[in-house]
């Protein structure tokens, strides 16, 4: 093993190194590891590191979340399709007895060497001490923090808990426009972030209660959990629940924020408490609230990669394209501002089909350059 920077270089001695955590190496094999180790000191360091049991024990608690099979080649498909077969042929003869080491042997691999996204990256992790993490690239493939935890398959982030008993440490997931990710809390509630969302979370919960705090669109499938209430806090209100899904629009700076219920039963507190099919919008200008029962699918039909929209202000829903493709809207008359669309659609990678649809509407005309759209009623 002259040089590791290949993938399948990364791969054979993080096998080598699962077999000898799982203690069925072969003589050939221990040859080969040792002539790793002696290849340099930063080798025999993260050798020390995989195998250290601490560290074991929490690279397990992280990858029993998801399958490592299905993880391996999600890692490797993007840009070594040739190769992947022969990969996932070579994992399925230690399938039995070696598949949980091998994974947390590649994953400390790959932490310290995986080689960087080529494209931009559309969601970060900020951790406690400040510092920023990519996690998914614009393609959505797989990728290894550097804290050691895994992005994996399509925009998934799996969150362990800590195992200790001091005060949670706070994270933060920044989603950028174009972007949307799901991620798993520890306790096991699932949460779907829409563009330009942040939402902070502790690691662990508290025992008593699990608060996260949210700034933009999240979809939340909530773990029940008797003893411990579940409670998203926006700059506007608290959601407080126990088990349920339900939709939250809040944006900073935004006229409204919504919160669509779509099972169980939620409190919004200070104001209201909602059943299924209800939807809570309060207007940030005056304070107050109104309740009403709604077709739920439009509030969250962006987690299922849609646009849809229902007789809805032309300004609203360019407030929404702004934030799904990074572009900044101009409207040059207040008429079309107030013009009312519906429509639904597949969330496309380009602008262009949603422009062409308003323009064959005739309503409105649009011009674009580059990243700006200006907007006026049609003559």
């Amino acid at each position: 093993m002259n040089n590791h920077n290949d993938m399948n270089d990364y791969f054979e001695i993080s096998r080598i190194i699962a077999a000898a955590m799982a203690g069925t190496l072969t003589d050939d094999e221990q040859r080969q590891l040792s002539q790793w180790l002696a290849e340099s000191s930063d080798n025999a360091q993260l050798y020390e590191k995989i195998t250290d049991e601490q560290n074991r024990l929490r690279k397990r608690a992280e990858l029993s979340e998801f399958d490592i099979l299905s993880g391996w080649a999600g890692v490797v498909a993007k840009r070594h399709e040739s190769r992947r077969r022969k990969m996932l042929a070579r994992i399925g003869k230690y399938a039995a007895g070696i598949l949980l080491p091998l994974g947390i042997a590649a994953l400390f691999l790959f932490t310290d060497h995986g080689q960087p996204t080529e494209e931009a990256a559309l969601v970060h992790v900020i951790l406690p001490d400040g510092s920023r993490i990519e996690l998914a690239g614009r393609d959505g493939a797989a990728i290894l923090a550097a804290d050691g935890t895994m992005v994996y398959g399509e925009n998934t982030f799996v969150l362990p808990e800590t195992a200790n008993n001091s005060e949670p440490a706070y994270h933060t997931i920044e989603v950028a426009s174009g972007g949307t990710f799901r991620l798993s809390l520890g306790d096991g509630t699932v949460v779907y972030l829409n563009s330009m969302t942040v939402l902070r979370y502790p690691v662990p919960f508290k025992e008593d209660i699990r608060r996260v705090e949210l700034d933009g669109e999240a979809y939340f499938e909530v773990s029940p959990d008797a003893d411990r209430p579940f409670i998203v806090h926006t700059s506007n209100y608290d959601v407080r629940v126990l088990g349920t899904e339900f939709n939250v629009t809040s944006y900073s700076g935004d006229p409204l924020s919504h919160t669509t219920l779509v099972k169980g039963s939620v409190m919004i507190e200070g104001m209201a408490a909602l059943t299924t099919g209800q939807q809570l919008t309060y207007d940030t200008a005056n304070g107050r609230f109104t309740v009403a029962a709604v077709d739920v699918s439009y509030s969250t039909a962006w987690k299922d990669g849609k646009l849809r929209f229902r007789d809805e202000r032309l300004e609203d829903i360019m407030r929404t394209i702004e934030r799904q493709y990074g572009v900044q809207v101009e409207f040059e008359d207040a008429a079309a501002r107030e013009l009312r669309f519906g429509f639904n659609i597949e969330r496309h990678e380009s602008l262009d089909p949603l422009i062409g649809l308003f323009r064959e509407n005739g309503r409105v005309a649009i011009e674009r350059n580059g990243e700006n759209l200006r907007i006026r009623s049609a003559k």
